[in-house]
């Protein structure tokens, strides 16, 4: 049984675990308290960024999640026997032809069962990818599944329907921040009076009821047209108002502060739609602006400004350049091998991320595996050559951290020539900005 808890599976997701860390540079976990023990489980979570939303999932529970995922991830023997190991089932969609969603019932079914043995299924509500920081109609898969067991156990399961929050600063590169929110759990067994009497009705409060506990766990913007200018605002207004409301700039802040400023944003485009469209514009422009001069939002800020800030990070980099290099001379290989590899067979940007972690899990360990021969001559003994092993992933990800430093760093160093070299183009910089914050905020 796919349920059934696997030594093998257990052993393979420690390894993912290690290597989702090093992947990310942040990964925060919020509300791992509302997950029950001991009953059964529906992990709910939006839909963001492709396969890495069930890693995020499979990371942050310990339960053997058994997830329903797309039928076309079934091809042949080999793939359908790797996904059942990595414990998937398939689902299918419209978009798989529509004489092939009656053969969901046979993977609902399955899916119900499992709840019957008292274990966890994931399942997206919105059965799609929602590519923008938008969520989509919710369909009525999880609804489907909660019932089908409520029936097979007379109404009496005890299912709990976890809505689960997923989101990530950026979707593509190496070094990403995540943040996951594990919220309250719906009980099945509040809708189960309601689906006997009206079936039609049961489902559709379910489903929309997850729909609501979702939200909030969630950037959610209402608008599409306005999308990408939103999102430039959303850039520029973050960081003013975590330090007007004196909060750290740590992930779970930032998230929350974007949920205002896009609430806000939104509230606007719904009261008066041409000043929303200016304002968006404006964003966009004045990004657009910053990237020209090679500098970044947040450096227009007083409080990065600060000399001492710019030359301590200047001493830390020099100080630990070594590092860097040698972090950078035995991982710069299978990294560039990958980003050329994803970037030109890869075409929906979507999938480039868990392409890139994918391939990565296999590529770097070979690598490592390589090198290790490679210097072996020059390590006596087993655990000199297991240490350097060891060190080689660690060194990676230390020289990924050095290098966006080294960003930032520079970014600050350009900005504080143009402030000295081009005094009348910074502040006029420095006064569009806090225009825009203001603008954003209603101050």
């Amino acid at each position: 049984m796919v349920e059934k808890w696997s030594p093998g599976y257990w052993l393979f997701k420690q390894y993912v675990k290690y290597a989702w860390w090093l992947f990310h540079r942040t990964i925060v976990i919020l509300g791992k308290e509302n997950i029950p023990t001991g009953k059964p489980l529906i992990f709910a979570p939006n839909h963001p960024n492709a396969l890495n939303d069930d890693l995020a999932v499979v990371y942050s529970v310990k339960q053997q999640v058994v997830w329903l995922g797309r039928a076309d991830l079934f091809k042949n023997r080999i793939t359908q026997a790797f996904m059942r190991f990595v414990k998937i089932i398939p689902a299918w969609r419209i978009r798989d032809g529509y004489e092939n969603l009656s053969r969901n019932g046979q993977s609902f079914m399955t899916a119900a069962n499992i709840l019957k043995n008292n274990k966890s299924i994931g399942l997206y509500p919105e059965a799609a990818h929602s590519v923008n920081r938008r969520m989509i109609p919710h369909k009525k898969a999880i609804p489907r599944i909660v019932f089908l067991a409520g029936e097979a156990t007379q109404f009496s399961l005890d299912i709990k329907i976890i809505p689960t929050g997923i989101y990530f600063d950026q979707y593509q590169d190496f070094g990403r921040r995540m943040l996951i929110i594990f919220g309250k759990p719906l009980d099945a067994r509040d809708y189960y009076d309601l689906y006997r009497r009206n079936p039609v009705q049961g489902i559709h409060a379910l489903r929309d009821d997850l729909y609501r506990s979702l939200l909030p766990l969630t950037l959610n913007y209402n608008t599409e047209s306005l999308y990408r200018g939103f999102e430039a605002l959303r850039e520029i207004g973050t960081v003013p108002q975590l330090r007007k409301q004196n909060k750290k700039k740590n992930l779970s802040h930032v998230f929350h502060i974007g949920q205002q400023l896009i609430n806000r944003l939104d509230a606007l485009e719904a009261q008066d739609r041409e000043a929303a469209e200016k304002l968006a514009a404006r964003g966009i422009n004045f990004l657009g602006r910053l990237r020209s001069l090679g500098i970044r939002s947040w450096v227009v800020d007083r409080e990065e400004e600060k000399t001492g800030k710019l030359l301590l990070h200047l001493l830390f980099l020099a100080v630990t350049f070594p590092f860097f290099l040698f972090g950078f001379l035995f991982n710069a290989l299978p990294f560039f091998i990958l980003d050329f590899l994803v970037n030109r067979k890869v075409k929906q940007e979507i999938f480039r991320s868990t392409f890139s972690f994918g391939l990565g899990i296999v590529l770097f360990p070979v690598f490592y595996l390589l090198e290790m021969w490679l210097v072996s001559p020059l390590l006596e003994g087993w655990f000199l050559k297991l240490l350097f092993l060891a060190i080689l992933p660690l060194a990676g990800k230390f020289a990924h951290f050095w290098y966006i430093l080294f960003r930032k760093t520079r970014g600050r160093w350009l900005w504080k020539r143009i402030r000295k070299t081009k005094p009348m183009l910074s502040d006029e910089i420095r006064c569009e900005k806090e225009t825009l914050v203001s603008a954003i905020w209603g101050d």
